[in-house]
């Protein structure tokens, strides 16, 4: 969803030039389509939507039938491979889900409903092999309780990177901060929409309310639904500016207006920020989502 890109990447210009998702996408259906062990595969995502930019990686959901050490093992150097071309000849990483089939049949998997529904918006263009999502059972788990299971996972992530402060920069780490304003606001709207709740938007953002809407629309969105939670909505505004401060940054670095040297530093300083920023937010959501779910999605 957004890409945090390395100091070598930026040294090499190794970054996506324009069509590079689309090309990336279909290689990568092509390959999965001649994988061994590899039933099928869906991407979804912004490449799906046509909505690709610069950080944005190829999201891609796939079904296996690897039983035992050996096909799994075999799977995984497989798809290690593939991912690696991909990203060799685009630019552009890949970022997979890979579960078993029978897993997804039986409900041995943590594929909460509002994912499930962004995964049935895309087209079938976007499918090889037999179809993942016709596999996929539905956890019996409530809206409420999918909002507090996921921020907790974020919560637990940002947590064990702030306190392992003397590693190198973790630059998938900070990937996941600087996305976190929209995936958190997407993860919500989707709970929202499952509760058949409503946010009005302004005549700017004339759009109906779901999970796949713009970045900049769904910032507006989560910004509006906390105006009557000001702590929360100052983290989730301070948060959205880091990633959007990141944008400039490779923004300028990318058309050769800073040193590389300066966009290392610009880069180290807005990791700390970012991580801090993200796990602050994650605590105070949590919070409500914890103690007060219900009221924290009421309209």
């Amino acid at each position: 969803m957004g890409k945090v890109f390395t100091p070598e990447d930026i040294k090499v210009e190794a970054w996506p030039r324009p069509g590079a998702h689309a090309l990336a996408a279909e290689d990568l259906l092509d390959a999965l389509e001649h994988a061994r062990y590899v039933d099928g595969a869906v991407v979804y995502g912004s490449t799906a939507m046509g909505a690709a930019d610069i950080r944005s990686d190829v999201d891609v959901f796939i079904c296996t039938t690897a039983g035992g050490v050996d096909q799994t093992t075999d799977l995984a150097y497989d798809l290690r491979g593939i991912f690696s071309a991909i990203r060799h000849n685009h630019h552009v990483p890949v970022e997979a889900q890979v579960i078993e089939q029978t897993a997804l049949f039986d409900g041995r998997h943590t594929i909460d409903n509002c994912f499930l529904a962004h995964l049935n918006t895309v087209n079938s263009e976007w499918v090889t092999g037999h179809d993942p999502r016709e596999f996929i059972s539905q956890l019996p788990l409530s809206p409420h309780e999918i909002l507090r299971s996921y921020v907790a996972a974020k919560q637990r992530k940002f947590a064990n990177a702030i306190f392992q402060p003397f590693k190198p920069p973790d630059y998938y780490v900070m990937q996941r901060s600087l996305e976190l304003p929209v995936a958190l606001g997407r993860k919500i709207i989707g709970v929202m929409t499952a509760l058949g709740k409503h946010v009005e938007l302004s005549s700017e953002f004339n759009a109906e309310l779901n999970p796949n809407l713009p970045k900049n629309t769904v910032r507006h969105v989560i910004f509006e639904f906390l105006k009557n939670r000001p702590d929360l909505q100052r983290l989730y505004e301070q948060s959205s500016i880091l990633d959007i401060d990141y944008n400039e940054i490779l923004e300028t670095a990318v058309s050769g207006g800073i040193t590389l040297g300066r966009y290392e530093t610009e880069l180290n300083l807005l990791n700390g920020k970012s991580v801090i920023g993200a796990l602050e937010l994650t605590q105070q959501l949590g919070m409500y989502a914890l103690i007060d779910a219900e009221n924290l999605l009421s309209d």
